[in-house]
């Protein structure tokens, strides 16, 4: 394959719309009860709300680089008045920091470079405290950690724990979890590449603590370099102030781990959703839509190779707060090309407190891609139809 046709073939691969959301309307009672280990089992009637949760503007910024088009790879909330904002490779590898109250940029750092201080492919943010700020570059797959103005710390390699690709990284008093599935490889040429179960580790930067297998939650992947086909992502996770959430998006359930283990499961009916030749023939007519003129055939082949699921996911997307509440999409995510430049949909979360309990439905608007929550504000990605990418925050109004 050309290099035209990988690059291509990459585009293609990455998800940024999804399937129509779910109403969530409704409520759901929860029945609480404890097993033999003491883990917690919440059980939900269903996975909705009563109460609903408004979003309002607070402010938007489209043109801090003097060019509305970005490679944004995080937005996160990193101290009472600031946020980061971690842009890739095509915005050139760097960090900034925008003021809280009206998005104006207080400092930037980084550049391209496999220097002190300088970016590969920089992906994700932490807030390690005290203003500090950690920044996962999956390029050279370190860990660099960057002082108040963005100034060099120090920088970590990253421990080998046969992790693939870009593992979610969550903070934590002494250090940070990490979760990731292990990659296996391809069983043969062409089949689907299915990866371990989950690798969930505490890393406080000198060792790797604690290590814990998450039986079920994998990632499920194709072969090829084309990535994640639709609906091919499974194993979630999202902050919790003492340990995470972890989700198997194949399983109406999300699970509280801890660093003595797991604590508390989350549950609510579901049924199976088998995938229908009517969801392969409208992915595939999206993508030939959407596909730019003078695409080779060899690469719509592999777009077409990666229907391999057979289950729906029963939910789409995982978010928490730093109150410890997770905010859960309830519709699931199909992936689909990012020649796809449309603004994508409007999404439906059901969000549930620290313990479990239903407390709102919010909606997000058209478009918005959530990236961070921390108290009433929420801060992410909006994308309008032309891909251009801007960084907004919203307020929750609550009744």
């Amino acid at each position: 394959m050309s290099a035209r046709s990988r690059s291509l073939a990459m585009a293609l691969s990455a998800g940024i719309a999804a399937a129509a959301c779910a109403d969530g309307a409704g409520s759901s009672d929860a029945v609480v009860r404890t097993d033999s280990a003491g883990v917690s089992i919440v059980e939900l009637s269903a996975l909705a709300a009563e109460a609903e949760w408004a979003l309002e503007p607070v402010w938007s910024v489209s043109d801090f680089r003097g060019d509305p088009v970005f490679d944004i790879a995080d937005v996160r909330l990193v101290s009472a008045d600031r946020i980061a904002v971690v842009e890739g490779s095509q915005g050139g590898a760097r960090i900034r920091l925008l003021d809280l109250d009206d998005g104006s940029v207080v400092s930037e750092g980084g550049g391209a470079g496999d220097g002190p201080g300088e970016f590969g492919f920089p992906r994700i943010a932490v807030a390690l405290g005290d203003g500090r700020i950690g920044v996962w570059d999956s390029n050279p797959r370190r860990f660099t950690v960057l002082g108040p103005d963005l100034e060099l710390v120090e920088t970590r390699q990253a421990p080998g724990l046969g992790i693939a690709g870009v593992p979610s990284l969550h903070e934590a008093e002494g250090g940070l979890w990490m979760w990731k599935s292990s990659q296996l490889g391809p069983a043969a040429p062409n089949e689907p590449l299915r990866r371990d179960d989950g690798i969930l580790a505490f890393w406080s930067g000198e060792e790797v603590d604690t290590i814990t297998r998450s039986p079920g939650l994998q990632y499920l992947a194709n072969g090829s370099i084309m990535g994640s086909p639709p609906w091919g992502t499974r194993g979630l996770s999202a902050s919790h102030p003492d340990g995470v959430w972890l989700g198997d998006t194949a399983r109406p359930e999300v699970r509280r781990w801890g660093r003595e283990g797991l604590r508390r499961i989350v549950r609510w009916p579901a049924v199976p959703r088998p995938r229908t030749p009517e969801h392969d023939d409208e992915y595939l007519t999206l993508v030939e839509e959407a596909a730019p003129p003078g695409t080779p055939p060899e690469v719509m082949e592999q777009v077409a190779s990666m229907l391999v699921v057979e289950q729906l996911p029963q939910w789409g997307l995982l978010k928490s707060s730093d109150d410890g509440s997770v905010w859960i999409s309830v519709a699931p995510e199909m992936g689909m090309p990012i020649e796809i430049v449309g603004s994508g949909p409007e999404r439906t979360w059901v969000v549930l407190d620290a313990e479990g309990s239903p407390d709102a439905t919010v909606r997000t608007p058209v478009g918005f891609s959530l990236r961070d929550i921390q108290g009433d504000l929420v801060v992410g990605v909006q994308r309008d139809e032309l891909g251009r990418e801007s960084i907004r925050a919203l307020r929750t109004v609550r009744d």
